[in-house]
């Protein structure tokens, strides 16, 4: 059974895959659980977004370098998840602890702020390049991390309006990196 599996045997693993996600993406999502509040693995993987490194194949990659899908390091928005109404606002306000700004609210269950977070996710769009239609046709690319049972992968289900990712109480449900198109709005 691997479940209950000390993480701290997965660590490279883990920041290869977030230095991955980083360099594919337009944009990068860090997810936390509200409900559960900030974790020392939250701070650790917070940490690494904050200094920009993460590595890869050796290397480590510097915040400014080239990293993402259009040659730059992408913004990085930190999401409270598990925001299922009003009473739990304040918690997810806690995650600004974190250093990586003013957090995102929503809750896939509920919906909550659903709206106020596709707004400014529309809003951190980046402009197309002749090079973007060519090379996928698609508008943006987002890289969604959090510790396990953060609600990532219900958040993705949210976006895409459909049950794309299982979503389970067992932590670790979700273990690979997993590639999700949606439209929205014609995008």
């Amino acid at each position: 059974n691997e479940i209950g599996v000390d993480l701290s045997s997965l660590r490279e693993d883990i920041e290869n895959q977030i230095a991955e996600a980083v360099r594919g993406a337009d944009v990068i999502l860090f997810c936390v659980d509200s409900q559960a509040g900030v974790t020392l693995q939250d701070e650790v993987v917070a940490r690494l977004l904050r200094e920009g490194k993460f590595r890869a194949g050796g290397e480590t990659k510097k915040r400014g370098g080239e990293s993402s899908a259009r040659g730059k390091v992408p913004p990085i928005r930190v999401v409270a998840t598990k925001v299922d109404g009003p009473k739990w606002e304040a918690h997810g306000h806690e995650v600004a602890a974190l250093g990586l700004g003013e957090p995102l609210l929503v809750s896939a269950k509920s919906n909550y702020f659903r709206r106020e977070f596709l707004d400014a996710l529309y809003e951190m769009l980046p402009e197309p390049t002749k090079e973007d239609a060519a090379a996928a046709n698609v508008d943006m690319k987002l890289a969604i991390i959090g510790k396990r049972n953060a609600g990532k992968s219900s958040l993705v289900n949210a976006l895409a309006g459909q049950k794309r990712v299982i979503v389970s109480e067992i932590a670790g449900t979700t273990r690979d990196a997993v590639d999700v198109r949606f439209e929205m709005d014609g995008k």
